[in-house]
């Protein structure tokens, strides 16, 4: 099962499918799929990758225990507190390693631990859909601004126009907006995921850091070791 799990993660963490995505004025499907169900998938997709992470901290936590010789979690073993959970110092450095990653990357630039590589795909996502909203509302107000200018036309040069004029332009300007710009779909509200999700990881880390710094100064381990001449 934690074999299983982490190969989903991993396959998710890997799916190009995007967090959040642009849609063009008041269009209710993108590229042929319904607005709905790309919502759909989009929140389907994060609760699926946020469950599976939940699943192998706790599939990771009963196999360190139980490769300890922990049966239950009354058993009389030192524990410290992370992130409001009660954890050995084994499961602190697997958390921080394989969840929250300690800031390290593996292959090039990729950050380890599933939930910095979730952070990392939020923020590329994120940034991907800005890039996309810019370049269609610049494009939308191209487009606007190359029709009002062949619709004002002035009786002569250096004439206003009348007042009856201006109101279709607005009116127009305001209907061919609602038509052309662009529009995000984000049913996650994916910045604000993104400083929660940054929040948390920057606290389990400090937190574990912390623990793990006052284990290796006060913990004493007592052996006797035979003498090698």
């Amino acid at each position: 099962m934690l074999k299983t799990t982490k190969a989903r993660i991993e396959k998710e963490l890997s799916n190009n499918y995007s967090f959040i995505r642009v849609a063009r004025g008041q269009d209710d499907n993108i590229r042929g799929v319904a607005v709905a169900d790309i919502e759909r998938y989009i929140q389907g997709s994060y609760d699926r990758i946020t469950s599976l992470i939940n699943n192998y901290i706790k599939i990771k936590s009963a196999v360190i225990r139980s490769n300890a010789g922990i049966q239950s979690d009354t058993a009389d073993i030192k524990r410290a507190s992370v992130a409001g959970l009660s954890l050995t110092v084994a499961e602190i450095i697997e958390m921080n390693d394989a969840v929250y990653g300690r800031g390290k990357t593996s292959g090039g630039s990729k950050p380890k631990g599933f939930k910095a590589s979730l952070l990392a795909k939020m923020k590329q996502d994120y940034a991907e859909a800005q890039s996309e909203f810019d370049a269609l509302q610049e494009k939308a107000d191209d487009e606007v601004r190359q029709y009002l200018n062949a619709l004002s036309v002035k009786r002569k040069d250096g004439e206003e126009i009348d007042s009856n004029s201006k109101a279709t332009i607005e009116a127009t300007s305001k209907m061919l907006h609602e038509q052309k710009d662009p529009r995000f779909i984000d049913p996650l509200k994916i910045a604000d995921k993104i400083i929660a999700l940054e929040n948390e990881i920057e606290n389990f880390r400090t937190e574990a850091d912390a623990v793990l710094s006052e284990q290796n100064a006060l913990t004493t381990i007592e052996i006797d070791l035979a003498e090698i001449k």
